[in-house]
């Protein structure tokens, strides 16, 4: 049989999030954006008008629904909500191909980063939820050709950039945290978090940080499938074994353990410091499309 004729190993949903569970994200935005009556809004296909520091932002309410369903997030209202967060706001991102010697700069507090020429600047947070997307697609997109060494590395780069992304939230937020009240860069918690020590003891750091019983979060869901993937990727990454092996059977599970082991924790980080948790690179991975092992 001609490999192309084989029905594909794996299949991906079309959506991150159902209609109703869209509709209701899109509300909650609506609400912190100050916006009145959206079922009515919604129902009657009205445009609502979100002022903001600069020029007012017109917003469909049925185009965000439709692409909270697609994304995971409203763009327009997810801007909004992303650039006004009061700990992380976005970096712009910045990116330049112009093949001679432009510079460009991006500054976050007291941190400037440039670059000479071709490059891009970016927050690693949005890139790394980025990734995690591409990778399970990607792995997703070679099962279509039974591409099997293919699937296996876009599956390790998947569990690898899982694993980052978390990393880079606590990198991130401490960053922030000091620069807007440099007193709790003497915590002990804090110190721990910043330090290259062990990732569980980081994490419990942060819980510890708010005042919030690690032991409590060892009981969720999020705790048990970050520990799964942080288990399959020390497979390869501290292998104790010379031969590492990987059955499409065992991937299915993993591919879908980043909506609760990353975007649940990260969910549950900023909840328990009091922030708000409906960040894009959050909901992303939190609502990544369901993957299953074809029939």
């Amino acid at each position: 049989m001609d490999r192309k004729a084989r029905n594909p190993l794996l299949e991906i949903a079309p959506y991150h999030r159902s209609e109703p569970d869209a509709r209701e994200y899109v509300r909650q935005l609506a609400e912190k954006l100050g916006v009145l009556n959206f079922k009515t809004k919604l129902t009657l296909d009205k445009s609502v008008t979100i002022p903001t520091s600069g020029k007012p932002i017109i917003v469909n309410l049925r185009t965000e629904v439709r692409q909270a369903r697609v994304t995971g997030v409203p763009p327009a209202m997810q801007g909004l909500i992303d650039n006004s967060d009061r700990l992380m706001p976005p970096p712009i991102s910045l990116g330049v191909s112009m093949r001679g010697s432009a510079k460009i700069s991006s500054t976050v507090g007291s941190h400037t980063s440039s670059i000479d020429g071709d490059g891009i600047l970016e927050p690693a947070v949005g890139a790394l939820a980025d990734d995690v997307l591409f990778y399970r697609e990607q792995a997703v997109t070679d099962s279509a050709e039974h591409r099997l060494a293919l699937i296996a590395r876009a599956y390790r780069t998947y569990l690898q950039v899982c694993i980052s992304l978390v990393d880079a939230f606590l990198g991130h937020a401490t960053f922030a945290l000091r620069e807007k009240n440099p007193k709790i860069a003497a915590s002990a918690h804090f110190i721990t978090i910043q330090n290259p020590a062990p990732f569980e003891d980081r994490v419990d750091a942060w819980c510890r940080l708010w005042g919030h019983p690690p032991e409590t979060f060892r009981q969720t869901k999020s705790w048990s499938d970050l520990s799964k993937l942080r288990t399959q990727r020390n497979r390869y990454v501290h292998p104790a074994e010379p031969i590492y092996s990987l059955g499409i059977d065992e991937i299915v599970n993993v591919l879908n353990q980043c909506r609760d082991g990353v975007g649940g924790t990260l969910e549950y980080f900023r909840m328990i410091a009091g922030l708000d948790p409906c960040l894009s690179y959050i909901q992303k991975v939190k609502t990544a499309p369901i993957i299953k092992k074809t029939t």
